[in-house]
């Protein structure tokens, strides 16, 4: 079905990211670990990382594999040492549709 020539308008949820304290202690030990040069490409890859998650559409593409026992939690393989743990909570409307999906950034992880 063609939603737009329908005129059905598909609105994605805003995504909003927080990260925690222990996520924020995790990229400044590993800045502390690689060092200044290794750090920065680790950071672009991160960043890189978490513009495709602001966009994602959740129907696949990315290498994010359920992470845990709650079935809210996700790993996903940004970069060829690392994975980023995070947790995602969508707030929905009265009618259930999504309205904003919270990205909790968790940790950073050796692969």
């Amino acid at each position: 079905m063609d939603f737009a020539r329908a005129g059905i308008a598909l609105v994605s949820p805003k995504v909003r990211m927080e990260p925690t304290p222990e996520f924020l202690r995790d990229v400044d030990a590993l800045a502390d670990e690689l060092g200044e040069a290794a750090a920065t490409s680790v950071i672009e890859a991160l960043g890189r990382a978490l513009e495709k998650l602001d966009t994602y559409d959740w129907a696949g593409g990315l290498p994010i594999h359920p992470h845990g026992r709650y079935g809210d939690t996700y790993r996903y393989l940004f970069h060829k040492d690392l994975a980023l743990i995070f947790r995602r909570a969508t707030e929905r409307d009265a009618e259930k549709k999504p309205l904003l999906i919270r990205l909790f950034l968790k940790n950073l992880l050796r692969r």
